[in-house]
């Protein structure tokens, strides 16, 4: 990830090392990918932001930590500690662990930085067995990081942007320069990755459009299907110069 316009690119990306996430970066004519350092050795989300060229890092905590990529060796800007939303803390007490899970998901917005959490429901018999069908994500929170104030401030509503996250990329696109999407709501995909590659009879299928105004699900498919595979995920293409 790196500006689009920009021929000096970087490319950051996450992979797995010994059941870790880690996170190295690689410039244009290196010859081998480089480490960034991440607190506590994971990192579980990535983002870039064209504005700033700055990437942030998401860990568990959870806590964001932000490196400068405009010098050949990128320097770490900032670490936010113990940076969960008060919200946050709210809403897992509403949301009991053993009923649901949370994704979390880092988006950048014209130098500013999101934090999105998303909530999924498992499914249950009335006599509390686990039942063998579709868990289903049914609400997101949506945290603006205050740089001057360091601290997260909820967002009530996206206003004229489309948010996209999943097992890719997350990312946050105008709606008037994008007619077909719907603005103040979140397009998600399945990133229960656990779960989708796991021999069950369903996975791949948690997809929608949350409305940020009135916390309404809607489908992005007409049929409806439990086994999606592979999972479908998002692809933004970079602007074309003319």
């Amino acid at each position: 990830m790196s500006p689009s316009h920009d021929k000096n690119y970087v490319v950051v990306v996450m992979y797995e090392d010994q059941k870790k996430p880690k996170l190295s970066f690689c410039r244009k004519g290196d010859q081998e990918w480089h480490d960034l350092e991440c607190k506590d050795d994971e990192c579980y989300d990535v983002a870039f932001c064209d504005e700033t060229n700055m990437v942030f890092a998401l860990g568990l905590g959870p806590f964001v930590e932000a490196w400068d990529l405009k010098e050949r060796a990128p320097r770490k800007t900032m670490t936010i500690l113990e940076s969960h939303p008060r919200q946050l803390e709210e809403a897992c007490e509403i949301f009991a662990h053993d009923l649901y899970t949370t994704h979390w998901h880092l988006a950048p917005l014209k130098g500013q930085i999101f934090f999105v959490v998303r909530y999924i429901g498992k499914c249950f018999a009335n006599d509390g067995r686990t039942l063998v069908c579709p868990y289903q994500t049914i609400d997101f929170d949506v945290f603006r990081f205050d740089a001057e104030r360091k601290n997260w401030i909820e967002v009530e509503s996206l206003n004229e942007f489309a948010l996209f996250v999943g097992g890719s990329e997350s990312m946050m696109l105008s709606v008037e320069e994008n007619v077909e999407l719907e603005g103040n709501s979140i397009y998600f995909t399945d990133d229960s990755w656990d779960k989708i590659h796991e021999n069950n009879l369903y996975g791949g299928h948690d997809m929608g459009i949350f409305k940020m105004e009135d916390g309404i699900v809607e489908p992005i498919m007409k049929k409806h299907k439990q086994k999606v595979k592979p999972p479908p995920f998002w692809i933004s293409l970079p602007p074309i110069d003319r």
